[in-house]
């Protein structure tokens, strides 16, 4: 009995601490999504994954976005998406659906959280305004000149290039290499003062990446409390840590990536 109670509030401090993810409160392992607006594209099954560098506390993680499907709510097209962040220390997928608009993702219908070795839970609807502390805050760069194009092999496949320079979501100066045949970020460079991104690689017929099936948020908590109760353990699961081996990573425009080569082919100079 006494064991049963220990796990019990056990349970409840997990969620009052923010151990484990609550409704507004910070889940761990989320990182600010940047994207460059005039790139972008819904198209269903693509994925890309990108190492990124974050110059404040030079720290890497990667980030995988995907798009799953197209739906309609009410009279809006909209997608299912999902953007998984993985750091040295967590993993966390974010299931999303989301208004498809010129610039990218728009208003959020529907958000489903997976931290890693633990159930996905569903953000309650009336929360989905303020839940920024759980969902990565998707960022959009913009495009203010286009300065070369290029012909670049990267993995073996031939891309049609732009390098270009505009703003980063904080207004600051951004250079990046663009190419809508890289879907659906379109960018297999970008570099701001606050953080680089790299293309590591991209593909087609992208599958959900959370494991489980979605419980409610109120029905999750009771969940931890009824496993408190049995005895189970509670938290997050230990998972092997990801380092980021990063000699050879990208740092000027021609210098190739540490999983891929890209080749400079042919460079035609904008008119």
């Amino acid at each position: 009995m006494r064991h049963a109670l220990i796990s019990i509030l056990a349970a409840v401090a997990f969620v009052v601490t923010g151990a484990v993810p609550a409704a507004g409160q910070e889940i761990k392992g989320q990182r600010p999504v940047m994207m460059i607006g005039d790139v972008f594209q819904f198209n269903e099954g693509s994925w890309a994954t990108y190492t990124l560098h974050d110059k404040k506390d030079n720290s890497y993680y990667s980030m995988t976005m995907s798009i799953l499907e197209s739906v309609r709510r009410g009279q809006k097209e909209c997608a299912w998406m999902e953007v998984e962040i993985e750091t040295e220390k967590e993993l966390v997928v974010t299931r999303f659906l989301t208004e498809k608009t010129k610039t990218g993702p728009g208003d959020l219908f529907d958000v489903v959280v997976y931290v890693y070795g633990m159930e996905p839970f569903s953000i309650p609807r009336r929360m989905l305004k303020d839940a920024n502390k759980q969902v990565p805050p998707l960022q959009v760069g913009r495009v203010a000149k286009r300065i070369e194009q290029k012909q670049m092999s990267f993995d073996g496949e031939s891309l049609d290039v732009w390098a270009v320079e505009g703003t980063d979501p904080q207004g600051g100066p951004m250079s990046a290499m663009v190419s809508l045949d890289v879907a659906p970020i379109g960018v297999l460079l970008a570099d701001t003062d606050e953080t680089s991104k790299y293309l590591e690689a991209w593909g087609g017929g992208a599958t959900t990446r959370v494991k489980g099936k979605p419980r409610g948020f109120v029905r999750w908590i009771l969940s931890l409390i009824g496993k408190g109760m049995s005895g189970e353990e509670i938290g997050m699961k230990e998972r092997p840590q990801r380092t980021w081996d990063v000699a050879g990573a990208w740092t000027e425009f021609e210098v190739p990536c540490a999983r891929s080569t890209p080749a400079l082919v042919t460079v035609a100079t904008s008119s």
